[in-house]
């Protein structure tokens, strides 16, 4: 007789009775889809391929870091909208942050390397720079993990760090309460986590982000 799937039997297109209606599941069919990609959601809830120990970024592996030697890193081809290598802050705030507002304040007044366009990371591009498996003391590639010579025994880059995403999921914003619940990440033990989950805070450090243009703006 077939399956019954929605309106319509899935061996010979006739309609179902009420009682199969009643009852019928219909499956979706879903064409994974990794054009493009080395990794990432391939649309059908698969992966397209494997990083590794390495992050995933809009569909590339990040995998190589140069130390700018000004306070910076490049990370090569993380390409964002109009073609860009994210720049981030070698060495985490020294201070930590109670709300991603301030955290974000943080960035839009940093002056690091003579640029002054820092923001705060979205939980994305933050969580490129999570490894799956620890290198050195965390799960941050070992040319984060430097100290900071003009603080060497403060600043983590081990520890708990804003990104600028809310967390509807888990924890959706409601009228009483105001602050953002945001997704944040922990370094030192590799996983991630929701900050401010009704108006429930923790102070969390930051590493600032630029995008480095390659092609012009439209």
């Amino acid at each position: 007789m077939g399956t019954c799937c929605g309106p319509y039997m899935v061996e010979d297109k006739k309609v179902c009775t009420p009682a199969f209606l009643a009852s019928s599941v219909c499956p979706v069919p879903c064409t994974p889809n990794c054009s493009g990609k080395e990794c990432g959601d391939d649309g059908c809830g698969g992966q397209c391929g494997n990083c590794g120990v390495y992050g995933c970024l809009k569909g590339k592996c990040v995998s190589e870091f140069i130390d700018l030697g000004d306070g910076t890193i490049k990370a090569p081809g993380t390409k964002g909208e109009y073609g860009t290598n994210l720049i981030w802050q070698k060495y985490p705030s020294e201070k930590i942050y109670s709300t991603n507002v301030e955290a974000g304040d943080y960035c839009a007044t940093l002056k690091l390397a003579g640029k002054d366009d820092w923001f705060l990371p979205s939980f994305e591009e933050l969580n490129s720079l999570l490894l799956s498996q620890p290198m050195g003391k965390c799960y941050i590639h070992p040319v984060f993990q430097v100290p900071d010579p003009n603080w060497p025994e403060g600043s983590s880059a081990c520890d708990w760090f804003w990104s600028s995403s809310p967390d509807n999921n888990y924890c959706p914003q409601l009228p009483e309460f105001p602050i953002m619940a945001t997704l944040v990440i922990n370094f030192g033990e590799g996983y991630t986590g929701t900050n401010c989950c009704a108006n429930v805070c923790y102070s969390d450090r930051v590493r600032c982000v630029r995008y480095e243009f390659t092609n012009p703006l439209p």
